[in-house]
């Protein structure tokens, strides 16, 4: 299964106000990622941007403005301005009993917005890939190309229009299944669409608009890209205590990798290599401590760095572990004349074995001796887990020397 996109939820107003809220339509899985378009009139003072153009959610999530499509002709009641907008549901997973809600910052009649889910395969995470809008203009015909993408890619586009009307796509192979949105009469109405593609090669991608009014109305195009991230190869961390009853407790966690996306500049030419990210698996031990092999020997990150998730083999803690900790280097990534790029994943999946005392596991992902980002897991259960963790913008750029990465383990005694 490649990436596809499903539409999740609408919503859509003609009264003056300030939001808009999107109920939604499926529980979310936390591997998707969820993508909200908006276009609203932008109603300030000589047709300017809203001072506030926002997207929260029931759960608490952050959400990211991507895309901030405006055309302003500088006139009052004319343009239009949109949004597209994602969540890495740091807060929770949505679900059905969710909802979504655009805010602006001054009161506007028309607005309306499209919730999307970009769906991965199993196992496998949605990450934001670029994004883009075209020039505004009072046109039939819109266009709008993004920058190079992989072969695989999920491209989105938003059309935002001040007139009851859309811009369909004039071929190549766009699906346009998100509601389109019309509302209002002439001048003062409002347009939304949005179509989407699975790029099958490598390359820019346009895509050419017809405006279904049949005359030139006032709109601008966004786009937005995501690619699937492969998690690829197993870590299984046994962090284990003995019971009275000699029981072993522990965690198993399975796979800690670093993952960081690359671009190449030749010349002047950028080409887009997101498809061709790097995975960085353990290459040697740095610090055993009291940790063993799943049959007691030491060569730590010899029984965690295969290429498939496996549980045959893997790391354990001695008994009754109180900060108990060992460290194993990460691969070069072999950036060569590559630039790292966000987003960077650190996953792993653990379990406790058995019944008995609680345990906390703790992950840290280090630079030398320097904690760059640090994940507790607290009083872990005995089913498997697994733990995908997105370092933030500045956890990534806090990295200056990624040949110097290290994972840290740590099991303690709840």
């Amino acid at each position: 299964m490649a990436l596809s996109v499903v539409e999740e939820g609408i919503a859509s107003s003609t009264t003056s106000g300030t939001t808009l809220t999107i109920t939604i339509g499926e529980n979310f899985n936390a591997n998707w990622m969820p993508v909200a378009i908006a276009t609203v009139d932008n109603s300030n003072t000589n047709g300017a941007a809203h001072s506030t153009f926002t997207c929260t959610d029931s759960k608490g999530n952050t959400w990211t403005r991507r895309a901030s499509p405006l055309y302003d002709p500088g006139t009052a009641s004319s343009g239009v301005e949109g949004a597209i907008f994602t969540t890495e549901q740091n807060a929770g997973v949505l679900t059905s009993s969710d909802t979504v809600t655009i805010t602006v910052g001054t009161a506007a009649t028309m607005r309306c917005a499209s919730l999307a889910a970009v769906k991965s395969s199993t196992g496998k995470k949605v990450l934001f890939d670029g994004a883009g809008v075209g020039t505004g203009s009072n046109t039939l015909n819109p266009t709008v190309t993004t920058t190079s993408l992989a072969s695989g890619t999920a491209v989105i586009i938003g059309t935002h229009v001040e007139w009851p009307a859309v811009a369909a796509a004039d071929g190549g192979g766009w699906t346009e299944d998100i509601t389109a949105f019309a509302i209002g009469t002439g001048a003062t109405g409002l347009g939304q669409s949005a179509a989407h593609k699975i790029t099958a090669s490598s390359g820019t991608v346009t895509f050419n608009g017809v405006i279904t009014s049949g005359t030139a109305q006032d709109c601008v195009l966004s786009w937005i890209a995501f690619v699937e991230q492969v998690f690829a190869g197993t870590l299984t961390a046994n962090v284990g205590n003995v019971t009275a009853a000699g029981q072993s407790v522990g965690i198993r966690a399975t796979r800690a990798i670093a993952v960081t996306g690359t671009n190449i500049s030749v010349a002047g030419v950028s080409a887009s290599l997101t498809a061709n990210r790097r995975v960085i698996r353990p290459s040697a031990d740095s610090i055993d401590g009291n940790w063993t092999t799943e049959i007691g020997g030491t060569d730590l990150y010899a029984s965690i760095d295969e290429t498939d998730a496996g549980d045959a083999d893997y790391i354990q803690s001695p008994a009754n572990p109180v900060n108990e900790a060992c460290k194993v280097r990460l691969s070069n990534p072999a950036l060569g004349s590559y630039a790292p790029q966000e987003p960077m994943v650190v996953a792993y999946r653990y379990a406790k074995s058995g019944a008995g005392a609680a345990l906390d596991f703790r992950v840290r992902l280090m630079q030398g001796n320097t904690e760059i980002a640090s994940w507790t897991e607290t009083d872990i259960g005995t089913g498997w887990v697994t733990q995908q963790r997105t370092l933030t913008t500045g956890q990534f750029n806090s990295i200056t020397d990624f040949t110097d990465l290290y994972l840290e383990f740590m099991g303690t005694l709840h």
